[in-house]
Protein backbone atom coordinates (compact mmCIF):
# COMPACT_ATOMS: atom_id res chain seq x y z
CA UNK A 1 0.00 0.00 0.00
CA UNK A 2 2.85 2.48 0.85
CA UNK A 3 4.76 2.63 -2.36
CA UNK A 4 3.24 4.61 -5.31
CA UNK A 5 4.89 3.34 -8.28
CA UNK A 6 3.18 -0.25 -7.49
CA UNK A 7 -0.17 1.55 -6.39
CA UNK A 8 0.03 2.84 -9.42
CA UNK A 9 0.42 -0.47 -11.20
CA UNK A 10 -2.40 -2.12 -9.45
CA UNK A 11 -4.99 1.24 -10.32
CA UNK A 12 -3.58 0.26 -14.24
CA UNK A 13 -4.59 -2.99 -13.96
CA UNK A 14 -7.64 -3.62 -12.14
CA UNK A 15 -8.50 -6.48 -14.23
CA UNK A 16 -6.12 -8.77 -12.17
CA UNK A 17 -7.53 -8.43 -9.03
CA UNK A 18 -11.02 -7.85 -7.37
CA UNK A 19 -12.35 -4.78 -5.94
CA UNK A 20 -12.38 -5.62 -2.86
CA UNK A 21 -8.78 -7.19 -3.33
CA UNK A 22 -7.21 -3.98 -4.33
CA UNK A 23 -9.60 -1.73 -1.36
CA UNK A 24 -8.20 -4.49 1.19
CA UNK A 25 -4.09 -4.12 0.38
CA UNK A 26 -2.40 -4.82 4.07
CA UNK A 27 -0.35 -1.61 5.79
CA UNK A 28 1.86 -0.73 8.28
CA UNK A 29 -0.93 0.43 10.03
CA UNK A 30 -2.51 -3.01 10.27
CA UNK A 31 0.51 -4.45 11.39
CA UNK A 32 -0.14 -1.52 14.23
CA UNK A 33 -3.31 -3.13 14.81
CA UNK A 34 -2.02 -6.74 15.17
CA UNK A 35 0.58 -5.90 16.87
CA UNK A 36 -2.33 -4.81 19.73
CA UNK A 37 -3.57 -8.24 20.09
CA UNK A 38 -0.37 -10.37 19.30
CA UNK A 39 2.50 -11.18 21.79
CA UNK A 40 4.90 -12.31 19.05
CA UNK A 41 4.35 -10.45 15.17
CA UNK A 42 7.21 -11.19 13.03
CA UNK A 43 7.05 -9.56 9.91
CA UNK A 44 9.28 -10.08 5.92
CA UNK A 45 9.13 -7.65 3.34
CA UNK A 46 10.11 -8.40 -0.24
CA UNK A 47 10.43 -7.49 -3.77
CA UNK A 48 11.82 -3.96 -3.88
CA UNK A 49 14.77 -3.42 -5.76
CA UNK A 50 14.30 -6.66 -7.34
CA UNK A 51 11.30 -5.08 -9.68
CA UNK A 52 13.77 -3.38 -11.62
CA UNK A 53 14.82 -6.79 -13.09
CA UNK A 54 11.30 -7.14 -14.59
CA UNK A 55 12.15 -5.30 -18.22
CA UNK A 56 15.06 -8.03 -18.57
CA UNK A 57 13.00 -11.05 -18.06
CA UNK A 58 13.26 -12.30 -21.28
CA UNK A 59 17.13 -11.26 -21.61
CA UNK A 60 20.32 -13.13 -20.52
CA UNK A 61 20.69 -10.33 -18.47
CA UNK A 62 17.93 -11.26 -16.26
CA UNK A 63 18.88 -14.12 -13.60
CA UNK A 64 22.07 -12.06 -13.08
CA UNK A 65 20.25 -9.00 -12.36
CA UNK A 66 17.50 -10.39 -10.58
CA UNK A 67 20.43 -12.34 -8.20
CA UNK A 68 21.84 -9.12 -7.24
CA UNK A 69 18.98 -7.01 -6.58
CA UNK A 70 17.48 -9.71 -4.30
CA UNK A 71 20.82 -9.50 -2.22
CA UNK A 72 19.96 -5.88 -2.26
CA UNK A 73 16.59 -6.37 -1.09
CA UNK A 74 17.92 -8.63 1.95
CA UNK A 75 19.88 -5.45 2.89
CA UNK A 76 17.03 -2.86 2.23
CA UNK A 77 13.96 -4.58 3.38
CA UNK A 78 15.05 -5.49 6.97
CA UNK A 79 13.37 -2.63 8.33
CA UNK A 80 9.76 -1.73 8.32
CA UNK A 81 11.01 1.80 7.59
CA UNK A 82 12.10 0.78 4.25
CA UNK A 83 10.11 -2.61 4.10
CA UNK A 84 6.97 -0.90 4.37
CA UNK A 85 7.59 -0.06 -0.04
CA UNK A 86 8.45 -3.37 -1.23
CA UNK A 87 5.40 -5.39 -3.09
CA UNK A 88 4.92 -8.47 -0.62
CA UNK A 89 4.87 -7.57 3.39
CA UNK A 90 4.03 -11.14 4.85
CA UNK A 91 3.63 -11.57 8.98
CA UNK A 92 3.31 -14.47 11.28
CA UNK A 93 1.11 -13.89 14.32
CA UNK A 94 1.98 -16.00 17.40
CA UNK A 95 0.30 -15.46 21.48
CA UNK A 96 -2.56 -13.58 20.87
CA UNK A 97 -2.80 -11.59 24.47
CA UNK A 98 -5.78 -12.14 26.66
Amino acid sequence: RHNPFIHLYRRMTPHLRTKWEFDHILSVRDLDVVRKYFRDVEVKFFHLAVIGAVPFRKTFLFGPLRQFLEKVDSMLLRRQFMGKYGWIMVFTIKNPLK
